[in-house]
């Protein structure tokens, strides 16, 4: 049986921190896969992979081919998911997966999130990560700071300085453009059937857990009995502020504007009946 090489690209928020340090461990006593060494970050991501030079590439290439096992997996959620946008066709990236693919079978596991959801989460990781103190107002509840968020997400994600219809296009709102993301990018790499791909949500999760779920796609066995216990990634604005509480009117109207397409092409590609109500939630 040819080796199946697994790509995990999840983005943040979707539990891929809780996927990467359970392979980390996992692949430890398992003759079942191994999961790729080759620029893998302390904390188990393959982060820069995305933007690694040459040598990088052929370094993974030769650990995938020499290692003896039926199972690869690479994980991130930095770059991979939008590698349309870091690799250019005929590039020694795009060289790279094209080589792979006609190698081994090669398949991509895809966590996809609800704009709603995963914009307004990404968001406040990105102030807890940038501003501290800022965050921790935030987290008071005070009504001024929270207006004073609003304004900085309406910034960051729909840039009022350039045109409404090119927010898509343009980093860091492009990487939620999931249609674009696939069917631009992988899918002509590896064929539709090779796309795995489902919605982060606990009603859509397998036992409710990102890592059991992720696992069940894998279609093949690990050892969950030694499994460390990961704690839940809650964001703590979340512990004192609602859900959606970033969101007024307007912004409500400018995530619709800008990925509602998007986000409807996708589910009905890719994604199941009850997924697609999932991902569709509000637009």
């Amino acid at each position: 049986m040819s080796k199946r090489v697994i790509f995990h690209i999840g983005h943040g928020k979707t539990g891929t921190s809780a996927i990467q340090k359970f392979m980390v461990n996992a692949c430890k006593d398992n003759r079942n896969f191994a999961y790729a060494k080759t620029a893998r970050a302390p904390d188990g991501g393959h982060h820069t992979l995305y933007s690694a030079n040459h040598d990088t590439y052929d370094l993974l290439l030769q650990e995938i081919t020499q290692c003896n096992v039926s199972n690869f997996v690479i994980s991130s959620e930095t770059g991979l998911p939008n590698m349309r946008h870091f690799s250019q066709q005929n590039d020694y990236k795009f060289q790279f997966f094209s080589e792979l693919a006609q190698t081994f079978n090669v398949y991509v596991i895809y966590y996809v999130r609800n704009h709603f959801d995963i914009l307004e989460s990404a968001f406040l990781q990105y102030i807890e990560d940038s501003d501290k103190s800022f965050y921790r107002d935030l987290c008071s509840g005070d009504n001024e700071i929270i207006e004073l968020a609003r304004h900085r997400f309406t910034e960051r994600y729909f840039n009022p300085g350039i045109d409404a219809k090119d927010w898509i296009n343009n980093a860091p709102t492009r990487q939620f453009d999931y249609f674009s993301n696939i069917n631009d990018f992988w899918e002509p790499l590896l064929g539709r059937d090779n796309i795995i791909t489902k919605v982060y949500n606990k009603d859509s999760l397998l036992s409710r857990d990102i890592v059991t779920d992720f696992l069940s796609l894998l279609s093949f066995e690990l050892d969950l009995g030694a499994r460390e216990k990961i704690e839940n990634n809650i964001t703590p604005a979340f512990l004192k502020l609602p859900r959606h509480f970033i969101y007024d009117a307007s912004t409500i109207e400018k995530v619709k504007y800008t990925f509602a397409e998007s986000a409807v092409k996708y589910a009905k590609r890719y994604l199941n009946t009850h997924d697609a109500k999932l991902l569709t939630k509000g637009f």
